[in-house]
């Protein structure tokens, strides 16, 4: 790494190493070794001034195989073609990266690796070529660069049109293309085992989206962002994945999913999820949304419900997975310092439609109002009977004008709350619709804040005193 003057390594005769072949000087040109057929530890690779790695017969590295355009993690070097025509398998990571001049990536005979990683992709590059690759151990990245460093001063790659991988059987990690702006096929994902797939700024990729016959094989995500073309999403009907959905013009059908681990949907078009009637983990739509999200079969939520004005009829049981977090605590400390949030936590301007609810689990439930905004008058959950938490009502701010107008709240069949916490609504006067439960509070879980229109403590309502007089 040191040598003042290493232009070339040639190594005509060499045949196998059993360890690492390591040359790290930005001063080399290029590396040939025509006989070497195996490499037992890693094959690295850094230079900015590299131009070429010619080994035609090399067939396994048993370690990891890294090229890189310089010495500093910086662009650089001439190479504008990575080409393996022998090499069969790769047991760590491939990783190619800060090439300024690359072109094209090809490893033809390639059948396993534990990773393959391109991760500063030039806005010019164009060819990926992996047509017999079948497994990799850890996770698939091809990442156009994003930021203000990219090579080539632009932001999105234009050369890229599809991509030559289509013999993928399973990936342990998760497949990331980001940032092709000119890409219109995905490889074949469809029927491969995968832990998760991110598709970011992939602007033209035709619709539709087909995930039917891919198996996730549990703890990742899927996640589309600002996918322009894309109207519907097919899934499989049980994916153990995170369905992630931001920004997609769009998008307005997830077809298929009737059981998720999780689900998050950011500001976008209109979309409904027909199928959906189970969420094992959180589901979350993005504040401030306006738009509508349908779910119309959705029975179960077993995480936290993290919710933006939402109609769910079919929804019976939120926060019920073993150990559900919590999904803020403290977080209006400007305002109301002991305040809580539940496990279901929602904000609504126009009242609820949740009529089969009848479980609230882990940290409770809560409903905001927003900055005086709520413009309904009655809280009606006709089916609700427990809610294992908090049951927390309020408006962002005492004292706000103009106030809350929620007026009525109905709790026909409840049977058990941990604690109750209402404040901000100004409107309010009569809570006999916890007469039935609060025998199992006392006077640190019973708050009514002042700024409601009648503030009933412990006492009053154990006394049955739970109406302005």
């Amino acid at each position: 790494s040191t040598a003042p003057e290493l232009y070339y390594a040639s190594l005509k005769s060499l045949e196998e190493v059993t360890g690492d072949v390591v040359i790290c000087n930005d001063k080399v040109q290029w590396f040939e070794a025509e006989k070497l057929t195996a490499i037992g530890g890693s094959l690295v690779m850094r230079s900015a001034a590299l131009t070429s790695v010619t080994t035609p017969s090399l067939a396994t590295i048993g370690g990891d195989f890294e090229l890189q355009g310089s010495n500093e993690d910086k662009a650089g070097g001439d190479m504008t073609i990575v080409e393996m025509k022998a090499l069969g398998s790769v047991g760590g990571k491939i990783t190619v990266k800060n090439l300024a001049k690359l072109n094209a990536v090809k490893f033809e005979a390639l059948t396993s690796a534990g990773a393959v990683l391109l991760p500063t992709i030039p806005y010019e590059f164009e060819t990926i070529s992996l047509p017999v690759l079948s497994e990799v151990g850890g996770d698939i990245q091809f990442i156009a660069n994003t930021d203000d460093t990219a090579i080539g001063g632009m932001t999105m790659n234009t050369g890229v049109k599809q991509i030559d991988m289509n013999s993928l059987t399973r990936v342990d990690g998760t497949v990331f293309l980001t940032a092709f702006a000119e890409l219109r096929t995905l490889p074949a994902l469809n029927g491969v085992t995968v832990k998760g797939i991110e598709l970011v700024n992939l602007g033209k990729l035709l619709d539709p989206l087909d995930f039917s016959g891919t198996t996730f094989s549990g703890g990742g995500r899927l996640l589309l962002t600002n996918m322009n073309l894309i109207e519907t999403l097919t899934m499989p009907a049980q994916a153990d994945v995170t369905l992630e959905l931001r920004y997609n013009k769009l998008l307005n059908e997830v077809d298929g999913a009737e059981e998720l681990a999780g689900l998050v949907y950011s500001p976008g078009t209109d979309c409904t999820f027909p199928t959906l009637r189970i969420v094992r983990g959180d589901v979350s739509f993005g504040l401030g949304q306006q738009v509508g999200v349908s779910t119309p079969s959705l029975e179960r939520v077993e995480g936290n419900l993290l919710n933006d004005v939402i109609d769910m009829p079919e929804l019976e049981e939120v926060g019920t997975a073993a150990n559900p977090a919590y999904y803020k605590e403290g977080a209006n400390d400007q305002y109301y310092k002991d305040a809580v949030y539940g496990s279901c936590a929602l904000l609504s301007y126009d009242g609820l439609n949740f009529p089969k609810l009848r479980k609230v689990g882990g940290r409770g439930f809560t409903l905001d109002l927003g900055l005086g905004m709520a413009n309904f008058t009655d809280l009606n959950l006709f089916a609700l009977e427990e809610v294992e938490g908090i049951f927390q009502i309020h408006q962002n701010g005492p004292d706000m004008q103009p106030t809350a107008p929620l007026e009525t709240i109905e709790l026909p069949v409840i049977q058990k709350i941990g604690s109750v916490h209402i404040e901000g609504c100004g409107k309010l006067t009569d809570f006999s619709a916890f007469l039935p439960v609060i025998g199992q509070l006392n006077a640190d879980t019973w708050f009514v804040h002042e700024d409601c229109g009648y503030s009933p403590t412990y006492e009053d309502m154990k006394a049955g005193h739970a109406s302005k007089q």
